[in-house]
């Protein structure tokens, strides 16, 4: 229970939870509205569910490579804002013209925005929490409170605005710039707060090297606290 006191009483974790629903509300909503999206365009019910196809596999594509180079580089926050930015660009271009061809390629770039950041999020959420107890209950509140999204999507693209569904593209919009944000002031944030843990470690003369098992040990309640500890931007 400690490790649970530690996880709620963590400021962090709130602020990704809150970048979560601002993702997840729009990829509930893309799931539920993409084919009454596509079809507002002029296609018909067959053709509509058909065109949705090719959004998705773009996005499929977009999660495994942006996951790839984010492991790679070691990084997860730029990569977020990144992603958050071509799902705006996407929404724009659906919001602001009635052209079907910029509203479908709108839709590529949503998808391709919106999904990567699911996983991407959990992983950057989970590597910055200390401890395999607190870490499972800041996931939970993660994606829990991120699910809370599915409710909003239910109410965001109403019959009676189509074909436009301005407010539907509109309020998607703003919870991606919300988050978009939110991961912007969390990656100076991260890295602000390294750079001072380094600071500190710099001025007694050590580097994390330095550090014996004893020593980590004798930190391992402190978490993500723990002088050793560094958060992944």
């Amino acid at each position: 229970m400690k490790y649970f006191f530690h996880a709620i009483q963590d400021w962090k974790i709130y602020i990704h939870m809150l970048i979560t629903i601002g993702i997840y509300t729009p990829l509930y909503s893309f799931s539920l509205f993409l084919p009454t999206i596509v079809q507002a365009m002029g296609h018909t019910n067959n053709k509509a569910q058909l065109m949705t196809v090719p959004p998705y596999v773009a996005a499929c594509i977009a999660t495994i490579l942006g996951g790839w180079l984010a492991d790679r580089h070691k990084q997860r926050g730029i990569y977020m804002i990144f992603f958050c930015a071509l799902s705006i660009v996407g929404f724009i271009m659906l919001i602001s013209t009635r052209q079907p061809t910029v509203q479908y390629l709108g839709t590529f770039l949503a998808a391709m925005g919106i999904y990567p950041n699911v996983p991407m999020g959990v992983a950057w959420n989970g590597n910055n929490i200390g401890g395999s107890t607190k870490r499972g209950v800041g996931i939970a509140m993660h994606v829990g409170f991120g699910n809370l999204g599915g409710a909003i999507a239910a109410f965001t693209y109403r019959a009676i605005e189509k074909p436009r569904y301005l407010s539907g593209h509109g309020t998607l919009l703003g919870t991606i710039t919300m988050s978009m944000c939110l991961c912007t002031f969390m990656t100076l944030y991260l890295r602000r707060e390294n750079a001072r843990r380094d600071m500190l470690l710099a001025e007694q003369g050590r580097t994390l090297d330095d550090y014996t098992n004893a020593e980590k040990e004798a930190e391992r309640e402190k978490g993500d606290n723990a002088t050793f500890f560094r958060y992944t931007v």
